[in-house]
């Protein structure tokens, strides 16, 4: 009562109808189909809402991912502006800058210049100090000795008590 049967001379398909009972085997292939169709479906079925929802969430993050690259563009573009300013009010910046460090440099150029002028000033004054006290401290070495010694010559005294003498001559005559 199979259906199938394997023989000495191989493998084969019973055909007798009492034997293998087709009716039972109809319902039971049909139960089968019918139970393995609706498994199929609803394993089919829930592959495509997993694969609707995977995709749904696909369009959901492309939309988003969309949104964001707009977004991006226009910070982009935001930024790219900011750094055109930037670099601009940087040239700016620097020009001053630079027309401040020339004034700055200049005016330390004539502050160095003064410091130099007034050094050597204070130089000579201080050159001319030395010379004259060096000159007042010879005289006042020198001198007191020879007025000394001129007073103490008898022929010093002579000569000038004969030019004192001429002196007074002289005024008188010349009044």
């Amino acid at each position: 009562m199979h259906l199938f049967w394997l023989s000495h001379t191989g493998f084969g398909i019973n055909t007798n109808i009492l034997e293998t009972n087709v009716l039972n085997l109809g319902v039971v292939i049909a139960f089968v189909v019918v139970n393995l169709g609706k498994a199929f479906g609803e394993a089919l079925n829930t592959r495509r809402e997993r694969v609707l929802k995977a995709m749904a969430r696909a369009e959901e993050r492309y939309k988003q991912s969309q949104i964001l690259v707009k977004e991006a563009k226009v910070n982009f573009t935001k930024v790219k502006y900011k750094a055109i300013r930037i670099r601009s009010n940087g040239r700016v910046y620097l020009k001053r800058l630079h027309l401040i460090l020339l004034e700055l440099a200049r005016y330390e150029q004539r502050r160095l210049r003064k410091s130099e002028y007034d050094k050597g000033i204070l130089a000579e004054k201080k050159g001319f100090a030395l010379i004259q006290s060096h000159l007042l401290k010879r005289i006042f070495e020198k001198t007191p000795n020879k007025i000394v010694k001129q007073l103490q010559d008898k022929n010093s005294q002579d000569q000038v008590t004969l030019y004192s003498i001429n002196k007074l001559l002289q005024k008188p005559s010349n009044q």
